[in-house]
């Protein structure tokens, strides 16, 4: 095992590390921010309903919007470093600890013993993957079917669509914020993935060297786009971010 090769894993893992703990700190401050609606509303029905902490929650909201749409960046830097997907995206997990950390202390949300198991159960999984890639050879992602990687995304979009209409005409915030962080989750998980397949495609890893491989690696960014505005729309219907985010 060469040393240039631990230097390498040891940036990716560090990469993983720093952008789920902005991507889970942006979801946290989102959900702490997102009254910021509740306060529109009211100034355009005339209401004159207070919100408590109005003057900080727009702020709040738009640092948490700015962190959830520049992680992108550590995802460019995966591919050129000669990083594999799975490794990266491996640590997602330990980002948990931010949330739950900052849901409970600052946002004062209440955690039941059930949940900080499943949280827990959530990280060692999202761990092992992570531990297990880094003796696995790398996976040439320029090889991946871009047919059936987009058939894939189009099965999960049509999946998700009737789950998500069902619980907001029938769930509680808990039911929503299952529901809704299932579908967020898994086209948030799409997202590094397109983006290694499309830098991949043509044998390039930093930029795609086909039309095909620029059509997905851009396609990621509405997918991830379209993960985002899942969890917006779960918080405006009340979900807690420690029921959603895990």
């Amino acid at each position: 095992m060469s040393q240039t090769w631990l230097n390498q894993n040891g940036l990716i893992i560090l990469l993983g590390i720093l952008v789920t703990s902005q991507n889970h700190l942006a979801k946290a401050l989102e959900r702490q921010g997102i009254e910021v609606f509740d306060m529109l509303r009211a100034r355009w029905k005339h209401t004159g309903e207070q919100v408590e902490g109005q003057r900080r929650k727009p702020l709040i909201y738009t640092i948490g919007l700015i962190l959830n749409h520049t992680t992108f960046i550590y995802h460019l830097l995966v591919a050129p470093l000669g990083g594999t997907t799975a490794l990266y995206t491996g640590m997602y997990g330990l980002g948990l600890i931010v949330l739950l950390v900052y849901s409970t202390r600052v946002m004062k949300e209440e955690i039941t013993r059930l949940e900080l198991v499943g949280a827990l159960l959530i990280l060692a999984g999202s761990m092992v993957i992570g531990i297990e890639s880094i003796y696995r050879p790398r996976l040439d992602m320029s090889m991946m079917d871009l047919n059936g990687t987009v058939s894939s995304l189009f099965i999960l979009i049509g999946l998700a669509i009737p789950v998500m209409f069902w619980s907001l005409k029938n769930g509680s915030p808990n039911v929503i914020g299952l529901s809704f962080g299932l579908v967020a989750g898994c086209l948030g998980s799409m997202d590094p993935v397109l983006k290694g397949v499309g830098q991949s495609a043509g044998g390039v890893s930093t930029l795609p060297g086909t039309f095909a491989g620029w059509v997905v690696f851009l396609a990621s960014f509405l997918v991830g786009e379209m993960a985002v505005l899942t969890t917006q729309w779960a918080y405006i219907r009340r979900a807690r971010a420690n029921v959603l985010v895990p």
